[in-house]
């Protein structure tokens, strides 16, 4: 109640790389390159030193070889006009990072509200890196009547990164880090017309490619939420919800032709869209009977859906001009490397649960969930999935009373079957089809074929656990800690197995085995000193075996990894 609190806050900082890669300097490349040079010249026949000059080397070969004649220009002052240039120091740099963020929140008597703002902008460590991010949230909630009140969050959040290739195995990043140290033509080793230094690596300056290339990525992403709640009679309560989770992203990377190998642009252009709808129903009865009995029973029904489209489209051939980045300068386009792509998921879930405590010393818990899946076939797409679990709280009993050292000693025991329905391939219960290349009248066409084995027995990978513990605190709590042992068994794993390639694939997706872990977790917490000087400590153990208590058919092993192919088209 009373007057919105208007909040702003910023910080502003700095961010660079916290240490460089210890590599050669230009005279200790020198040094290594030149005994390197002398050894394969002095080796590679009879007669030769390592006094001999470039030139004498030169007319014994009849022509030039880097590998035996050395750069004379390494031993005159200042290298004889070469450049040295510390790659590192060329592509780190100190970014600049600020945010600001701004909010209002307030309340009367039927509406609640929360709005707030958010700015990021994070420049990189390194030249070309950057990261900017505009998000925003609104949160309101509406007392309707004494029984009825509704919701709505809202938080889109927009965000642009810009890497056009720093880091990751053969990115510049890699090669600054084992570029030769001196360059003929300074920065701009190896790019254009510039020829490549004949002692140098063939990849073009690092620097320059970060410079010059393209390497976006925009994300739009918004989270909604509408949930309403009614009291239908006393204790019992009723709740709605609608989610939506909704992304879109595309990425476009760009190399222009004067800073590759082989003069010619490359780019590609990736987009995708991810929407997840989550709808869940409750009815909710908590209530306090008497005294002592504590009952709370819940039942609900949820739907969600997931779906995922996503486009990539890679060019060839180089593009008419650098001046033009889009796709549509290409000159060709990479057609094994451009294709669409789109899938959809369902689950349908019907869930209960019933909680009773008696006086707080007895608690007992019990619940059951049916569970039904697209990603299944006809017959086994719902599985039923129970639980339950016991608690005996010890130290409330009145023979522990007057234990006044001990605040908990608690024994609890519990059992359920969760299942997993989370594979890679939302269609493996069912056939697809696929391209593939054939010989018709003498020239090669594209025709559709069988692109998976269907299995429309594939279902539920289920997980069965049981779990016994020991829950104790003792000294005002200064000594507490948990103790559990446990049972976990996996059967009907999700997995693609190896077939006789006789039947026209290689692997097929199958439930298949069953492994067993076991083991035991502790957990110990003390508090050791209070009061000016704190000290505590935190003590964790566990033990796990596992064992894989069955194979394939007959025992035999299961060799086989989840891996669907992105050429592969849904029908």
């Amino acid at each position: 109640m009373g007057a919105p609190t208007i909040s702003f806050n910023t910080y502003v900082g700095t961010v660079e790389a916290s240490k460089k890669l210890d590599v050669l300097n230009a005279s200790e490349w020198i040094d290594r390159a030149t005994g390197m040079i002398d050894y394969n010249w002095v080796n590679s026949g009879p007669g030769r030193t390592a006094s001999q000059t470039a030139a004498e080397r030169q007319a014994i070969l009849g022509g030039f070889d880097a590998s035996m004649i050395r750069d004379e220009r390494w031993y005159q002052p200042g290298y004889g006009g070469l450049d040295y240039i510390d790659w590192q120091d060329a592509l780190f740099k100190t970014g600049f990072v600020q945010n600001y963020q701004l909010s209002a929140r307030g309340a009367t008597e039927n509406v609640k509200y929360y709005i707030s703002g958010e700015y990021l902008d994070q420049d990189g460590y390194a030249v070309g890196v950057n990261y900017k991010r505009f998000s925003a949230r609104a949160n309101v909630e509406v007392k309707v009547s004494e029984k009825i009140s509704m919701g709505v969050n809202l938080n889109p959040t927009y965000s642009e990164a810009n890497d056009p290739g720093l880091e990751g195995k053969d990115n510049q990043l890699h090669k600054a880090a084992t570029s030769v140290p001196l360059s003929a033509d300074g920065l701009d080793y190896n790019i254009g017309d510039n020829t490549r230094y004949e002692w140098g690596g063939s990849s073009p300056s690092p620097l320059r490619v970060l410079q010059n290339s393209i390497g976006r990525t925009k994300t739009m992403r918004t989270l909604s939420t509408l949930y309403g709640t009614m009291e239908i009679v006393k204790n019992l309560n009723f709740k709605s919800t609608l989610n939506f989770d909704n992304t879109d992203e595309d990425h476009k990377s760009f190399t222009p032709s004067f800073v590759t190998n082989n003069n010619q642009a490359s780019g590609t252009f990736t987009s995708f869209r991810k929407q997840n709808f989550v709808n869940e129903n409750t009815l909710n009865y908590d209530a306090t009977l008497g005294t002592k009995h504590r009952l709370n029973a819940l039942a609900g029904l949820s739907y969600n859906w997931l779906n995922l489209e996503q486009q990539r489209i890679r060019s060839a051939d180089g593009f008419a001009s650098d001046e033009i980045t889009t796709i549509n300068g290409a000159n060709n386009i990479n057609v094994n490397d451009t294709y669409t792509l789109e899938s959809k998921r369902v689950l349908i879930s019907y869930f209960g649960r019933v909680q009773y405590s008696f006086d707080d010393k007895y608690l007992l818990t019990a619940s059951i969930r049916r569970d039904g899946s697209s990603n299944f076939g006809q017959d086994t797409k719902w599985g039923i999935f129970p639980s339950a679990s016991a608690g005996w709280d010890i130290s409330k009993e009145n023979f522990l009373k007057s234990a006044s050292f001990l605040d908990q000693l608690k024994l609890r025991a519990s059992w359920g079957i969760s299942g997993n329905n989370g594979i890679l391939d939302d269609y493996g219960s069912i056939s697809m089809l696929g391209f593939a290349n054939y010989s018709y009248n003498g020239a090669l066409v594209t025709g559709l074929v069988p692109a998976n084995a269907a299995n429309p027995n594939l279902g539920w990978e289920e997980s069965e656990s049981f779990d016994y513990g020991i829950d104790f605190s003792v000294f005002n709590n200064r000594i507490r800690g948990s103790f559990d042992y446990y049972i976990k068994t996996n059967t009907d794993l999700l997995l693609n197995i190896p077939v006789p390639t006789a039947s026209g694939f290689s692997t097929a997706l199958t439930n298949i085995g069953e492994v067993e872990n076991r083991g035991w977790e502790l957990e110990l917490y003390t508090q050791n000193l209070n009061g000016d000087f704190n000290w505590s400590t935190s003590i964790n153990l566990s033990y796990n075996t596992n064992e894989v208590k069955k194979l394939g058919p007959d025992n035999a092993p299961i060799l086989g990894e989840i891996s669907i192919s992105n050429t592969i088209y849904y029908r």
